[in-house]
């Protein structure tokens, strides 16, 4: 089983197959090539990137990625799998990049883990570095009405869809037993409602538009987020 790196900690808690891996990055990766279409050149920046198993699908359509993850262990795992990548580039610092030298910004699955007061300092940062009306995908934001057991249902359904059920079952009951359940419990996840993510856009000087979620979790909310 290969494991999933938490942001929050870097700790291997949550733990997920090859297959499941591949379909969370396959979906995000077609989900990404839909909502930018056919615009090339086009380079995207993912924040936060983790792993970033979608990279080098992105970079073979044709949109030059920038990956960066604050998590110093993290980074060095994408520095070794796409530092010699054709059309990726990794970041240490986002001084690295110019103002306006991206056209999108993906942040996904990341503001759970991040302060309401921090996002909304993120987004209004991030926007130094979108060229003129370039977009800011916030995407699997987690809602407040949901839990762990909407996460579970999504979970199961995926694996079932795209092969990978019964790895899922063995995934939950390694991370039952795992420290994820006490950290998140402990640390929690930070969950939004539509009106206040969409009030720190507007605040941050973007026009906003819903968009289905672009991952695995159909109820989890991603958000376009244009550069005015």
């Amino acid at each position: 089983m290969a494991n999933w790196v938490d942001f929050w900690n870097g700790e291997q808690s949550v733990y997920v197959s090859p297959r499941h891996m591949q379909a969370y990055y396959n979906t995000l990766a077609h989900n990404i090539k839909r909502v930018v279409g056919g615009k090339r050149p086009y380079t995207l920046l993912d924040y936060g990137c983790g792993d970033a198993w979608a990279a080098g699908e992105l970079a073979a359509s044709g949109i030059s990625v920038v990956l960066y993850d604050p998590v110093p262990n993290v980074a060095a795992r994408a520095h070794t799998r796409w530092g010699a990548t054709p059309g990726v580039r990794v970041v240490d610092s986002l001084t690295e990049m110019g103002p306006g030298s991206v056209d999108g910004i993906l942040i996904f699955s990341v503001l759970q883990y991040v302060s309401k007061a921090d996002a909304a300092i993120l987004v209004r940062e991030l926007k130094h570095y979108l060229a003129p009306g370039g977009t800011l995908y916030l995407g699997d934001i987690v809602r407040p009405d949901t839990g762990m057991i909407a996460d579970v249902r999504a979970l199961f359904v995926a694996g079932f869809k795209h092969g990978f059920f019964f790895d899922a079952l063995m995934g939950l009951i390694k991370t039952f037993f795992s420290d994820y359940r006490r950290i998140r419990k402990e640390q929690g996840f930070s969950t939004y409602t539509e009106d206040e993510i969409t009030q720190i856009l507007v605040q941050a000087g973007y026009t906003v538009k819903r968009l289905p979620n672009l991952g695995l979790s159909p109820h989890r909310m991603t958000f376009e987020a244009t550069s005015s």
